[in-house]
C-alpha cells in the first residue's frame, strides 16, 4: 500500500484506514490500534517535513511501528502490575486465614 508524497496524505480517510489495518497486525486490539493510527497521524500533522524523505512509506511504517511497540509495552506493564497487584492481595488473604 504505497503512499503518495503530498503534505495531505495524513488527512486523507483511506489514509487512516490503511494505518489501522496494518497497526491492527501489530496491537492486541482495535482500542490499542486506534491509539497507534492517531499518534503517528499527529506527528505527521506537525512535522509534515517527514514525508519529504526519499522513502516516504518506510518513513510512515517506522514511525507506526515504534508507536505500537511503546504501546505494547505500556499494555504489558500495566498488566504485569496489576497481575502482582492481585498476586499480593491473593497471598495476603492466604496468610491471613492461616492465623
Amino acid at each position: 500500500m504505497p503512499f503518495r508524497k503530498y503534505a495531505a496524505t495524513p488527512l486523507d480517510p483511506h489514509f487512516r484506514e490503511n494505518l489501522f489495518r496494518f497497526a491492527r497486525k501489530q496491537v492486541c486490539s482495535d482500542l490499542a490500534a486506534n491509539r497507534v493510527v492517531q499518534r503517528t497521524i499527529e506527528v505527521l500533522c506537525h512535522e509534515p517535513e517527514l514525508l519529504d524523505g526519499r522513502d516516504v512509506n518506510e518513513t510512515i511504517f517506522a514511525l507506526l511501528r515504534r508507536h505500537a511497540f511503546e504501546e505494547t509495552n505500556l499494555l504489558a506493564s500495566r498488566t504485569s502490575k496489576n497481575s502482582r497487584y492481585v498476586f499480593a492481595q491473593g497471598a495476603e488473604k492466604r496468610i491471613s486465614t492461616d492465623i
